[in-house]
């Protein structure tokens, strides 16, 4: 899980993505999550986080290929939501991510106005983030 601020700096890492990544948390923090995303893959996802700051969708998933430190890529499932404060105002993104057991297995972009597994990753981060 990894919590990225508005302006795509790592805010909070765990070591799980340090795991998928080969990178520790003080190497992902000089980086962006886009920097690590294979370069097709970049910007897969952009219309869905269109819609997710503007409020239309809650979270999406999407399979995409990060960079490992040994310069090969590893395909992950990354599911994203925005924590916002009492106003509806971002204050940052959170990621969860999880290695796709067989490549690009099940492929694709999906978005969701409630998805439980990944509101309750962002009550998590919310939480843990403010305290």
């Amino acid at each position: 899980m990894a919590l990225i601020g508005i302006d795509g700096r790592w805010l909070q890492v765990n070591a799980a993505l340090s795991r998928i990544t080969g990178l520790n948390e003080a190497a992902l923090r000089a980086t962006t999550l886009q920097e690590l995303t294979h370069p097709e893959d970049v910007d897969l996802d952009a219309e869905n986080v269109r819609q997710l700051v503007a409020g239309v969708i809650e979270s999406f998933q999407i399979e995409k290929r990060f960079r490992h430190a040994w310069g090969h890529y590893v395909w992950v499932q990354v599911t994203t939501c925005i924590v916002h404060d009492g106003r509806r105002k971002p204050l940052f993104s959170s990621f969860r991510f999880r290695i796709s057991p067989s490549g690009r297995s099940w492929g694709g972009i999906s978005s969701t106005s409630s998805t439980t597994t990944s509101l309750r990753a962002c009550s998590i981060a919310a939480t843990s983030r403010r305290s």
